[in-house]
């Protein structure tokens, strides 16, 4: 127990400085866009 607390360690007390226990780090993917190659319709010379 540190000396400047002599009744007791406080609620939420964090001797190093405010840094969480977990740390969760959500990535997100960038968006693709997906084009479908164009449907080109060939007839044959009539």
């Amino acid at each position: 127990m540190p000396d400047g607390f002599p009744w007791g360690m406080p609620f939420n007390f964090m001797s190093k400085g405010c840094q969480p226990a977990v740390q969760h780090v959500v990535t997100v993917p960038p968006p693709v866009m997906t084009v479908p190659p164009p449907v080109m319709t060939v007839l044959p010379p009539m």
